[in-house]
């Protein structure tokens, strides 16, 4: 796997944790999402399948969802807006590669 395979994987992989456990917390403590979270998720659920978006936010800690999610951001990467809408998201939230 190249380099920049790996890094990719990484950052969907806190992405998803990130909107996860965000969108956890918000169904079962009724917690709203940090701002920067909120912002990416409501742009970046825009472009993914209808089912994945209310999958995710319906059981956020299901295994299926989380993987759905991967997918369709790993998906939406070769978009240079996406690509620096997660960088952006992980270096606001102190994750550094």
């Amino acid at each position: 796997m190249a380099e920049e395979d790996k890094d990719l994987e990484i950052a969907i992989g806190h992405v998803v944790d990130m909107v996860g456990s965000g969108l956890l917390k918000r169904k079962e403590e009724g917690i709203e999402l940090e701002r920067k979270v909120r912002n990416f998720w409501n742009k970046i659920k825009k472009g993914m399948p209808e089912e994945v978006g209310t999958n995710m936010e319906a059981e956020p800690e299901d295994e299926a969802a989380r993987k759905a999610f991967s997918v369709e951001l790993d998906r939406l990467m070769k978009s240079q807006n996406v690509k620096m809408s997660i960088v952006a998201l992980l270096y606001n939230s102190g994750i550094r590669f």
